[in-house]
């Protein structure tokens, strides 16, 4: 009742905006019995939907949640990526090492093929990278990389899983 509660809680919030909250017309109403439930748990809550005030800090508060939630999953699975990445000889990665002070993406070179044949070799494996500028070619052709990078990008649709792939296949297309 509680994770199903909070999920209800969560699209209320998120699709009736101004307010005008009311069980009936909000909830499916399959759902609304469970819904009920959650809230004769916490009468705050009610509350917090019918006033427009409340309302607005609560989706502020679960907005800014969910994003923090969001970045720390993004920064473990590049992080996870990034340490995979080094301990592979020949592999460059381009920009700092430490995932908590960049994005989800990681640009790297190998010193034993060129990116093209890297992306391939890896869009083979059905590893999905990028290879080329990425619309930053001042920086590639100012760090000596006239073919570009490759670059891998995480985000809440990978996992562990993916990660730990896309590593596990740069490692063995490096070494061939």
């Amino acid at each position: 009742v509680e994770l199903f509660g909070r999920q209800i809680e969560t699209e209320v919030l998120m699709n009736t905006p101004r307010g005008d909250f009311e069980i009936a017309y909000r909830v499916a109403k399959d759902d609304q019995a469970l819904f009920r439930d959650y809230l004769s748990r916490h009468p705050e809550i009610g509350e917090v939907l019918r006033d427009p005030e409340k309302r607005l800090a609560r989706v502020n508060a679960v907005v800014k949640g969910a994003m923090e939630t969001t970045r720390e999953y993004e920064r473990i699975l590049t992080q996870e990526a990034i340490d995979g990445l080094s301990d592979i000889p020949g592999i460059v990665i381009h920009g700092t090492k430490d995932a908590g002070k960049r994005t989800g993406l990681v640009a790297f070179n190998s010193s034993l093929m060129d990116t093209h044949a890297l992306s391939t070799k890896l869009c083979d494996k059905r590893i999905e990278v990028r290879n080329g500028f990425h619309c930053a070619n001042l920086i590639h052709h100012d760090l000596g990389l006239s073919e570009g990078s490759v670059r891998m990008s995480f985000y809440i649709y990978n996992n562990m899983e993916d990660v730990n792939a896309a590593v596990g296949a740069v490692n063995e297309v490096s070494r061939r």
